[in-house]
């Protein structure tokens, strides 16, 4: 099951126990305030969302709502249909806030919020990508939903997709803060623990990354300083040394993949870091004034 299934799963079975936010939850599963005051009839395609519509339309005061289940080729479509009693009618009319049309009260705005999603929603699994967005049919609906996102605290753009619009968001926090909103705390926790795995195996990569391409780094010195000693070392010989620069230049042939740090507490008595790499520094200088061209280094 996709995560986007078992989010909805976990939607479908949250029923609101205000009546100011059953009502709303309603207008996102159904659009039922074109139909206020009169007679309905609207069509699902799944029978979970049909179930919570009939049991939301039945506990607000829909009279008698009737549910008939019709196949239109593989497809089962589940109608419903009734007359919004004056009880409902009053609560579609009395959650809508002036001039925006939305509910004025947080609650019914994450009803509402909860209800669009279950219709026109969808999400994407954590481990491929953060995306989570909402189809509207029109610009200004999808205006009305960025507009909903944004009254309870989360921006989300839209864009155009082929005949439609898609409100969406592509940030884990703000779609974590989503799940909050409508709820869906068993999918927060879900999305949670992939999100913190994600981001374990990215740090690791990224530390894996960076010591691989420091260990090449040293290799790709060493076996330059080991070079230029040889080369150093068949010009003048490494007994015209001086005695610093004779007993680095030694312990660099013994220990050609060597780190600095190996080096200097390999030297007796054991010398800095600094020092052994100072002492390289000068002895691959004196190889190039003798004639040596050391290899360029690969990325």
């Amino acid at each position: 099951m996709s995560f986007a299934s078992v989010l909805k799963d976990e939607l479908v079975r949250i029923i609101p126990q205000a009546p100011c936010c059953r009502a709303a939850e309603i207008r996102g599963l159904g659009h039922l305030e074109d139909h206020a005051g009169g007679a309905f009839r609207i069509s699902m395609r799944s029978a979970a969302l049909a179930r919570k519509m009939y049991l939301l339309l039945k506990e607000t005061g829909a009279s008698q709502p009737a549910l008939v289940i019709k196949k239109r080729g593989q497809r089962r479509i589940y109608e419903l249909s009734g007359y919004i009693g004056g009880h409902l009618v009053s609560c579609l009319t009395a959650e809508q806030g002036e001039g925006t049309g939305l509910p004025e009260r947080r609650c019914c705005r994450r009803a509402l919020l909860r209800g669009i999603f279950l219709t026109k929603g969808s999400v994407t699994d954590p481990d491929k990508s953060y995306h989570l967005e909402i189809i509207s049919a029109s610009l200004p609906e999808a205006q009305k939903v960025a507009e909903l996102f944004a009254l309870l605290g989360v921006p989300a753009r839209i864009s155009k997709k082929r005949r439609n619009y898609a409100v969406y968001l592509k940030d884990g926090d703000q779609i974590c803060q989503f799940f909050r909103l409508v709820e869906a705390h068993q999918s927060l926790l879900k999305w949670e623990n992939v999100r913190i795995i994600k981001d374990m195996k990215n740090t690791i990569n990224r530390l894996v990354n960076a010591e691989t391409a420091n260990v090449d780094k040293t290799v790709q010195a060493a076996v330059r300083q080991a070079a230029g000693i040889s080369f150093l070392s068949a010009k003048v010989g490494l007994e015209n040394l001086p005695l610093h620069l004779r007993c680095v230049a030694r312990r660099r042939l013994e220990m050609p993949y060597a780190s600095l740090q190996e080096l200097a507490e390999s030297m007796d008595p054991p010398i800095s870091k600094s020092a052994v790499n100072y002492r390289l520094r000068r002895l691959l200088e004196m190889a190039e004034s003798a004639g040596f061209t050391p290899e360029p280094e690969s990325n």
